[in-house]
């Protein structure tokens, strides 16, 4: 459906690579699909990369200038904006990704929504500043929590122009923009720092990388929004999107009630170490889930008509994620006390007791959280609304059922109801409908499970051949142990061999730099 004229010079497209003002925002690359979202995969993870390095150099050099007590106000002020975070697209980023078709004045109006919502959110930021100081006894948190309320109007102004490269599939570009704004915030930070800021060095940062974020993606992405409109046909984007953010408020639940009921019960030191284990517990999804999302989100959406090369594209996806995910969590399991040594340092050796306990979970979430692409590119978004529901009930009752047994009992409760109820529910309700099944996923999960149990073997054989090994060439000889295993299996065993080749074609299609200019 093309638009008109005039819709392209109000709230259209401009002029760009991918097409003129006018176009509607249908292009089908399905020709490039697969190099294109695998190109734009290796780019975010390159970004990611890039943007995790800058700022653990910025936290490096702020923690020499900064008191303990500034990274004590500001994680007490983002306590308050994670919260008022959860709302601050509406779920109308992923309405854009996921629609088959899109006018412009359609994205023009999203826009508006995002725009008045970001500054609603930063008016209530403003006005629950000061009872959150009084709470916390703390005189410079309203101010910094004030300050930190402009974020979302910086992310409202920007949220359609990111939805739009996620869209077009130009995820390198995305990437680099997103790069770009961390190196800027921690350059910006350490410059407020030198200057005496304090505290307010941090809330430099996270308003210096929004804005930069903004200013490229309006930059690279073409959109310009025109004047709002009525009779757009958005009531069925508006529901959907509710409904997302309905799930991400149940998710912001089941990820936060631990944290909150520790520290309320047994203190602040007791869950720094709670907190950091989790932290531990997380890295694989972090690592994976965040490159492999936006990638993931566009190629499927644009397959929605299509749902055998659908399917397939999600399950090659979805077992290249548990290959290494799974292994991985397995090897961070069995060397847990050495990570532990290395990463967090001796004052927290008490939370390598919690990060084993928490393990088992590690081995589902990245499956787990991938559950979510098909939600989303289906437009399954009340279900998915169920869902998050469900999962969120069975989380806060495995830790108020853990908690009367210290944080050990939560971490093994929690672990425990998620390897044997969450994660089994949610992919069992993932695949009751649309192209993918849960047979598809269970059939697509035995490969990594036998890896996993591999690894898991000879981790442990190593460990008990040699006691005495220090975490450094531990963690070496455990990670050569495991890679050796792996790769073996992965030769000796048909659907290893397959696996392999795959991801050659995957890799090969992704540096296919002439595919990318056609």
């Amino acid at each position: 459906m093309a638009g008109s004229a005039e819709e392209g010079k109000a709230g259209g497209v401009a002029p760009a690579p991918e097409g003129g003002a006018g176009e509607p925002l249908t292009s089908d690359v399905a020709g490039q699909l697969g190099g294109r979202a695998a190109r734009g995969a290796l780019w975010a993870g390159a970004a990611q990369a890039v943007a995790l390095i800058a700022r653990l150099a910025g936290l490096a050099v702020l923690a020499r200038w900064l008191e303990p007590a500034a990274f004590g106000v500001v994680a007490m002020a983002l306590v308050v904006v994670g919260g008022l975070g959860v709302f601050r697209d509406l779920g109308l980023s992923a309405v854009t990704v996921q629609r088959a078709e899109r006018q412009p004045a359609q994205v023009s109006a999203l826009f508006w929504v995002n725009l008045c919502a970001g500054v609603g959110l930063a008016g209530l930021t403003w006005w629950v500043a000061p009872p959150v100081g009084r709470f916390f006894g703390e005189p410079e948190l309203p101010g910094l929590l004030g300050a930190l309320g402009l974020g979302f109007v910086l992310s409202g102004a920007t949220v359609q122009h990111q939805a739009m490269l996620q869209r077009k599939l130009r995820l390198g570009t995305l990437a680099a923009v997103e790069a770009c704004g961390a190196l800027g915030g921690v350059a910006a930070a350490i410059a407020s720092a030198l200057a005496g800021a304090g505290a307010w060095a941090l809330v430099v940062q996270s308003l210096v990388d929004a804005g930069l974020v903004g200013v490229g993606c309006w930059s690279t992405s073409g959109f310009r929004p025109g004047r709002p409109r009525r009779g757009l046909g958005l009531r069925a984007d508006l529901r959907f999107g509710g409904q997302l953010t309905g799930y991400r408020v149940f998710n912001f639940v089941a990820r936060n009630a631990d944290d909150l009921l520790i520290g309320r019960v047994y203190g602040s030191a007791t869950l720094g170490l709670y907190n950091r284990a989790y932290a531990l517990l997380t890295l694989p999804l972090r690592l994976l889930h965040g490159p492999l999302s936006g990638a993931a989100l566009s190629a499927l959406s644009r397959l929605q008509g299509q749902p055998a090369r659908y399917r397939r594209a999600y399950l090659r996806l979805l077992q290249k994620i548990a290959l290494v995910a799974m292994p991985l969590a397995a090897v961070m399991a069995v060397s847990t006390d050495w990570l532990v040594a290395l990463v967090l340092g001796p004052h927290f050796g008490e939370a390598a007791e919690l990060f084993r306990l928490l393990a088992p979970a590690a081995l589902v979430q990245p499956v787990s959280a991938a559950m979510g692409w098909l939600f989303v590119t289906q437009g399954r978004g009340r279900e998915q609304l169920r869902a998050g529901a469900l999962g969120s009930g069975l989380a806060l009752a495995a830790i108020v059922v853990g908690l009367p047994f210290g944080p050990a009992g939560v971490a093994a409760s929690y672990a425990a109801v998620t390897v044997t109820v969450r994660a089994p529910l949610l992919w069992w309700l993932a695949g009751r409908r649309g192209p993918v099944s849960t047979s598809d996923i269970l059939s697509c999960l035995v490969l990594p499970a036998t890896l996993t149990l591999g690894v898991l073997a000879s981790s442990l054989v190593l460990r008990l051949a040699l006691p005495d090994l220090s975490p450094g060439p531990g963690l070496v000889l455990v990670g050569l142990a495991a890679a050796g295993v792996s790769g073996g299996a992965l030769a000796l065993l048909p659907a290893g061999r397959r696996a392999v080749q795959d991801l050659a074609a995957l890799l090969t299609a992704a540096f296919d730099w002439k595919g990318a200019t056609r």
